[in-house]
């Protein structure tokens, strides 16, 4: 799994190093362990451009809730030596203007062919744009709700086992953005004025997502009550 995300995540030299290796058994060997200084570090400092390059940190981010323990240790051991940070949390804060990266990646992995890539970006897409303001999130908002929506009628049980909480996490952030009690008043007009047509095309384009929708827009109503704020939205609603 670590060499086949080493191919996708676009570094040849890290794809090499990690196809490179000797059969398990080897490690073991009286040859090895003479010859190798044990404490010395498998990735030096010196080779950080080479294999692991800044322009890849922003792709490690979903990688952190993989699945597969050696690959989400690997991932957290190339990011302590290379970046000092060992957690998802730490890489979005301590980069801040690599944010929009992280997000855009993120979007893009949860859409990918790999069931363990989607599975492990749902988890990392609910940590990642939970309680975010629209400004952060307008640019990339509509991608990520059109593959929320996909992703409740994907076809893998593992995927479908794990997305409600993702859908939840999705309607509560949509509600939150519309209500101005936690929102200003300049945030919640631009987001409703993408969001409203977004969840009218959404109920058009995708029926599974109807009811889902419904909801929404039902309670962007309720926040909405003795305000103008939906009020050039009402023919359509």
């Amino acid at each position: 799994d670590m060499i086949f995300l080493a191919g996708e995540w676009g570094p040849p030299p890290l794809f090499v190093g990690l196809l490179d290796q000797p059969v398990g058994s080897a490690w073991t060997g009286e040859v090895l362990r003479e010859a190798l200084d044990l404490q010395m570090p498998c990735l030096p400092d010196e080779l950080q451009d080479h294999l692991c390059p800044k322009v890849l940190r922003p792709k490690l981010y979903p990688y952190f809730f993989h699945s597969n323990g050696p690959l989400r240790q690997a991932v957290v051991s190339l990011t302590a030596t290379y970046f000092s940070v060992e957690s998802p949390q730490h890489l979005a804060s301590k980069f801040p203007e690599e944010w929009p990266l992280i997000a855009t990646n993120l979007v893009n992995t949860l859409g990918s062919s790999r069931v363990a890539t989607r599975e492990a970006s749902v988890h990392a897409a609910q940590a990642l744009f939970r309680g975010k303001v629209w400004p952060d999130i307008s640019f990339v908002f509509e991608d990520l709700w059109i593959i929320t929506i996909k992703l409740m009628d994907d076809m893998e049980e593992r995927v479908q086992a794990i997305v409600k909480p993702m859908v939840r996490m999705m309607r509560n952030l949509i509600l939150r953005l519309c209500d101005a009690k936690v929102s200003t008043t300049k945030d919640v007009e631009a987001a409703v004025k993408e969001l409203i047509p977004l969840l009218l095309k959404t109920c058009e384009w995708y029926k599974h997502a109807q009811p889902v929708c419904f909801d929404i827009i039902r309670e962007m109503i309720k926040l909405a009550h003795g305000t103008p704020l939906l009020s050039e939205y009402v023919q359509d609603l």
